[in-house]
């Protein structure tokens, strides 16, 4: 036996287009990148400034 009805079309939501997707999942691993190199670079921001705290000037 085989059935000869038809699937209703699934229309998704604008905001669930492929391509809004991953440019949202781009935008996503961008922000967490970014934010993971501040807390690697602001980690060393005390040592500069000891040397800063340090220096003389001339």
């Amino acid at each position: 036996m085989t059935s000869d009805t038809k699937r209703p079309r699934v229309v998704l939501p604008p905001e669930l287009d492929l391509a809004q997707l991953r440019r949202r999942l781009l935008e996503a691993v961008a922000l967490v990148a970014a934010l993971v190199l501040v807390a690697l670079l602001a980690a060393g921001l005390g040592q500069v400034r000891e040397h800063l705290a340090r220096a003389a000037p001339g």
